[in-house]
């Protein structure tokens, strides 16, 4: 018999007709490996008593490919459940931006229930950021009184 390099030399085209025929589109270099492996599989193997060894290898090359299109397939379904998963996640982030307008709905249903001058005392002790101290000079009241009402303030919107 000839030697594997020999074999492989001769099998070489219907190797890649093999491949077409079987339908594979994506990674042929990996198939082509595949079919390689099988045909040096049925050199090893192949009994001259039995039959000619090109029809042989060609059942052997092409069960060879279809297992593996199986085993791609199967392994593929198996990972559909991180697509699940990368629903959820948006489904979440969605959940969690819609929360947020809540947030906003809940904000503005608080400041319905603060009076002018409470509405300026939060703006700024929380967006402008002004200690105590700031407050009272602007207002013109001692920094004890700020720090009561900030507390009644606080106080109020806890209860609502």
């Amino acid at each position: 018999m000839d030697s594997f390099e020999e074999v492989y030399i001769k099998m070489e085209p219907i190797i890649r007709k093999l491949i077409f025929k079987c339908r594979v589109y994506k990674n042929f270099d990996e198939f082509k490996q595949v079919a390689i492996i099988a045909l040096w599989r049925a050199w090893q193997s192949f009994d001259h008593s039995k039959c000619e060894f090109e029809p042989y290898a060609y059942w052997q090359m092409r069960y060879a490919i279809l297992d593996e299109l199986k085993k791609r397939n199967r392994d593929s379904t198996r990972l559909v459940s991180t697509e699940d998963e990368k629903l959820n996640f948006y489904i979440e982030q969605a959940e969690e931006k819609h929360s947020v307008l809540n947030m906003d709905e809940r904000i503005e249903v608080l400041l319905n229930h603060c009076s002018q001058h409470e509405r300026g005392l939060l703006y700024a002790l929380f967006i402008e950021q002004k200690t105590n101290k700031e407050i009272a000079l602007e207002l013109g009241l001692s920094v004890e009184a700020i720090k009561k009402r900030r507390q009644r303030l606080i106080n109020k919107l806890k209860n609502k």
